[in-house]
C-alpha cells in the first residue's frame, strides 16, 4: 500500500491505528531491513529516492517473505520509485493520500496553555493558525505586531469574541515588555500567541511545530540502545524533547519495553516521557515541562500588578512609576499624565509626570511639574515624604538640560539633605541621591567631589544591595565617566566595561543605563584610540536609545556625536559630517541650540571645517562654540579650553590676528591648569599650542614649554600619538636652534 504524499506529524497516528493488532509492527527508513524483518510482518517504510533500484531489483525477496508493506512516501520519492522501480511500483496494491493536520505536540501545547492560567503561548516553527485550528476549532487568528505605538498596541490588544491575537516583531525585552503591558491594559488575558519571539518569555508556555525527521529520531534512539527505534520514534510524534527524554532514559538502564508502552498508552507522550525522567533525575526542557505541570499564575512586574489591580489615579501614577523604572519613559508619559488628569494637585502624581517628561527629553514641561511638586511639599510640610526629595532631583536634572548647572546643583545637594534627614547616611536612597549630585558635579567640572560622591554612593550600595543589583553597575558607570574627564583612561575603561557587563544581565541590554553605560564605554576607548570598537559601541548605544526614546531625544544625538567622532578619527569625514549635523539637528529641536550639547557638536564640526581649509567658516562657528559655553557653564569651565585653543588656531591660519590666537591658548593653559591639573589631555594641548605661538614668535621660552607640551602628551596618550608625535617634531626643531 502507498500512503503518499506523506507528513511526519501523521506518521504516529498511523502507527497507534495499527500496533493493537499489529503488536510487531516495524517503522523503517531504509529499505535494507526489509531483508531482516519476520515472516509475514507488517512494516511501514519511510523510503528515500535512492532506495528505488533496490526495492526494484529485491522485490522476490519481498514476495518470499510475505512482506506487508506500507509506503510511507512523500510526493518526490513516489515519482522516483515510479519512473526507477516500475516492477516494484506495479505491486501497490493500494493508494492513500496522506491527510493534513499540524504536530499533535503543538496541538496539544496550544490546549494546555488555554486551560492553564498563562499570559498565553511562545511559538516557534511551523504553522500556529493551522495548530489552533486542529486545537480550538472555530478559533481565528488575528495579528499585531509589537513594533507599534503603544497606544496602537492597546487597540490592537483589546478582546473581541474568541479570536487570538498573535504578536509579531518580539525583537527582545523592551518590545515585549510592552506587550505586556498593552494585554494588561486592555484587560485581555490568554488568548495571546507570540510568533517566533527573539528573547525568552516568561508566564508563556512555549510551543513548537518543529518535528525530527524520521531517519533522525531513529538514529537518536538506536545510538541509544533502543531496538525498535522507528516504532518508538513514531510514537513519540517525532517530538525532538520527548526523543532526547527517552533516549536519556534508555541510556540510565529503563527499559526499552517500558518506555514503548507507556509512549503508547499516553494521550501526550511528551508528557509522560517528562514525567517518567523527572522521577529519575534527569532534566527535562522548558516546553515540556510547561505541559507536564501547566503554568500558574504568571509573574507580574510593577506595571503589571498596577494596571489590573489598581483603579482610579493610583493605577497610572503606579503603572508610571513602574514604567520609568523599566526604562520605557514614552510609555511612562502616557500614564503620567492621565493619572495627573484625576489627582489634580497631587505632589506624588505631579512628581511622577515630571519625571516621565524629564526622562524623554521634555525639560521645561518637565521642570515646571516638579517645581510645583516641590514647592506643594514644602508648603504642606511634606518634605520627609519620599516623592520630595526625588522632586528635587527631577527639577535639577531638567534645569541642567536647560544648561543652568548652578541652579541644578544647589537642588541636589537641597535634596542629599533632604534624604540625609529622611533615611540617615547609610541608607540606598541617600546613596541614589549623592550619585545623582555626582552626576551635575561632573558635568561642572567638580571632578574630585563627584568621584568622592559616587564612591561614597557605590560604598553603601555594595553594603545595602546584592552584587547583582543594577544601582551597583550604575554607580560604578559614573564613576568611569568621571575618571575618563579626569584623564585616567584605563581605570575608566575597567570601569565602564566591568559597569556595561553587568548591566547587560540586569536590568536588561535594552534599558537606559545600558546604553549609556556603552555609550561611555565607546568614549574611554575612543580616547585611546580604538576608533573602530568605539564606532560599535557607539551604534550600538544609538540603536538602543532611538528604540527607547526614540530619535527625537538628546542621548540618541550624543551616541551620534560620539559615532562621528570615531568615524572622523578613521578618516570617514563625509559620513562623520552627516551624523554631526542629524546630532546638531536633534539638539535643536529637542534642548535648543544654546546648550552645551549643541556646542560640543558644533565644535566637532568646526574641527572638520579646519580639517578642510574653511578656516574662516571655522571661526565664526567656534566663536559660536565660545559664546554658548561661557554663557552655560561660566567663564572658566573647562570645557572651554578645547575651544578656545581650535579658535587660536583658526587665527592663526587666517593670519590675521596673531596675538588674541596666543592669548586664546595662555586662556585655555590657564583654565587647563587650575581645573583639570598638569598631567591632562586638555593641559597638554594647551602647552603645546602656546609653545607653538612662542615659537612663532622667536621667544626663548618656547623650547621650555615644548618640553612640558612634550611630556604631558607622550603621559596622556602615549608616545605614537598624533599629538605628542607633532610635539616631539616642534621640541626637536627648538633643540636644533637653540
Amino acid at each position: 500500500m502507498l500512503l503518499d504524499g506523506a507528513r511526519p506529524e501523521r506518521l504516529g497516528e498511523l502507527v497507534r491505528t495499527l500496533l493493537p493488532s499489529h503488536p510487531h509492527l516495524e517503522v523503517h527508513t531504509d529499505a535494507v531491513r526489509l531483508a531482516r524483518a519476520d515472516q509475514g510482518a507488517l512494516v511501514i517504510l519511510i523510503p528515500s529516492p535512492d532506495q528505488a533500484t533496490w526495492l526494484n531489483l529485491e522485490r522476490p525477496l519481498l514476495a518470499h517473505r510475505a512482506l506487508r508493506v506500507i509506503l510511507f512516501s512523500d510526493p518526490g520519492t513516489t515519482t522516483a520509485l515510479a519512473r526507477r522501480a516500475p516492477d516494484f511500483f506495479h505491486w501497490i496494491s493500494h493508494r492513500l493520500e496522506c491527510p493534513l493536520g499540524p504536530p499533535r505536540p503543538a496541538v496539544r501545547g496550544i490546549q494546555r496553555a488555554l486551560l492553564s492560567r498563562a499570559a498565553g503561548v511562545a511559538w516557534s516553527g511551523g504553522d500556529f493558525e493551522a495548530a489552533l485550528s486542529a486545537a480550538l476549532p472555530g478559533r481565528h487568528l488575528r495579528r499585531a505586531s509589537a513594533a507599534l505605538s503603544y497606544e496602537q498596541m492597546v487597540e490592537a490588544a483589546r478582546p473581541s469574541g474568541n479570536a487570538w491575537l498573535a504578536w509579531t516583531d518580539v525583537d527582545g525585552p523592551f518590545r515585549l515588555q510592552r506587550v505586556r503591558w498593552a494585554m494588561a491594559e486592555a484587560g485581555r488575558r490568554g488568548r495571546c500567541v507570540l510568533v517566533d519571539p527573539a528573547v525568552t518569555t516568561p508566564a508563556f508556555v512555549p510551543v513548537h511545530g518543529t518535528l525530527l525527521s524520521v531517519p533522525e529520531a531513529r538514529t537518536r534512539l538506536e545510538d541509544a540502545g533502543v531496538g525498535h527505534a522507528g516504532r518508538l520514534a513514531a510514537l513519540l510524534e517525532l517530538e525532538p524533547e520527548a526523543v532526547e527524554i527517552a533516549a536519556g532514559l534508555r541510556r540510565m538502564g529503563v527499559n526499552e519495553t517500558e518506555i514503548e508502552a507507556a509512549a503508547a498508552e499516553a494521550a501526550d507522550p511528551g508528557v509522560v516521557m517528562a514525567e517518567m525522567a523527572e522521577g529519575r533525575g534527569v532534566v527535562i526542557g522548558a516546553a515540556l515541562r510547561a505541559r507536564a505541570s501547566g503554568v500558574g499564575s504568571p509573574s507580574r512586574d510593577a506595571v503589571e500588578t498596577a494596571l489590573r489591580e489598581r483603579t482610579g489615579a493610583e493605577r497610572w501614577v503606579e503603572a508610571a512609576r513602574g514604567a520609568i523604572d523599566a526604562g520605557d519613559a514614552r510609555v511612562a508619559v502616557l500614564w503620567a499624565q492621565r493619572g495627573l488628569a484625576l489627582a489634580g494637585e497631587d505632589p506624588r502624581a505631579l512628581q511622577v509626570a515630571g519625571r516621565a517628561l524629564q526622562r524623554c527629553g521634555r525639560y521645561v514641561e518637565a521642570a515646571a511639574l516638579s517645581q510645583k511638586a516641590v514647592l506643594l511639599g514644602e508648603e504642606r510640610r511634606q518634605t520627609r515624604e519620599a516623592y520630595y526629595p526625588d522632586a528635587l532631583v527631577d527639577w535639577a536634572f531638567s534645569l541642567l538640560r536647560q544648561a543652568r548647572p548652578a541652579e541644578a546643583e544647589r537642588l541636589l545637594r537641597k535634596a542629599v539633605a533632604a534624604e540625609r534627614r529622611r533615611v540617615g547616611r547609610d541608607h540606598t536612597d541617600y546613596a541614589v541621591a549623592l550619585h545623582d549630585l555626582a552626576i551635575v558635579l561632573r558635568d561642572r567640572a567638580k571632578l574630585e567631589e563627584a568621584e568622592r560622591a559616587l564612591t561614597r554612593s557605590l560604598a553603601i550600595a555594595r553594603r545595602k544591595l546584592s552584587e547583582g543589583h543594577a544601582n551597583i553597575a550604575t554607580a560604578m558607570s559614573d564613576l568611569g565617566s568621571v575618571l575618563l574627564e579626569k584623564g585616567e583612561y584605563g581605570a575608566a575603561e575597567a570601569l565602564l566595561r566591568e559597569a556595561s557587563e553587568r548591566l547587560e544581565v540586569s536590568p536588561g541590554p535594552e534599558h537606559p543605563s545600558t546604553a549609556t553605560a556603552l555609550h561611555g564605554l565607546g568614549r574611554a576607548l575612543l580616547v585611546q584610540r580604538e576608533s573602530v570598537e568605539a564606532e560599535r559601541l557607539f551604534r550600538q548605544a544609538a540603536k538602543r536609545q532611538a528604540k527607547i526614546w526614540g530619535e527625537e531625544h538628546p542621548a540618541y544625538a550624543t551616541s551620534l556625536h560620539d559615532l562621528a567622532r570615531s568615524l572622523e578619527v578613521q578618516g570617514r569625514y563625509d559620513e562623520a559630517e552627516l551624523y554631526l549635523r542629524e546630532a546638531l539637528s536633534v539638539y535643536e529641536r529637542s534642548t535648543g541650540p544654546e546648550t552645551p550639547a549643541y556646542a560640543a557638536s558644533l565644535h566637532e564640526l568646526a574641527g572638520m571645517m579646519l580639517d578642510r581649509g574653511e578656516y574662516a567658516k571655522a571661526e565664526k562657528a567656534l566663536r559660536r562654540v565660545i559664546a554658548i559655553e561661557q554663557k552655560a557653564l561660566g567663564m572658566d569651565h573647562p570645557s572651554l579650553c578645547p575651544s578656545l585653543c581650535d579658535l587660536a588656531l583658526a587665527l592663526w591660519l587666517l593670519q590675521t590676528n596673531a596675538r588674541e590666537a596666543e592669548a586664546l591658548a595662555r586662556r585655555a593653559l590657564e583654565i587647563a591648569m587650575e581645573k583639570r591639573g598638569p598631567r591632562h589631555p586638555d593641559t597638554a594641548h594647551s602647552l603645546y599650542m602656546v609653545a607653538f605661538f612662542q615659537a612663532a614668535r622667536g621667544d626663548a621660552k618656547a623650547l621650555e614649554t615644548a618640553r612640558r607640551a612634550h611630556d604631558a602628551l607622550v603621559h596622556a596618550a602615549g608616545p605614537d600619538a598624533p599629538a605628542a608625535k607633532a610635539a616631539a617634531q616642534l621640541l626637536d626643531r627648538l633643540a636644533r636652534s637653540s
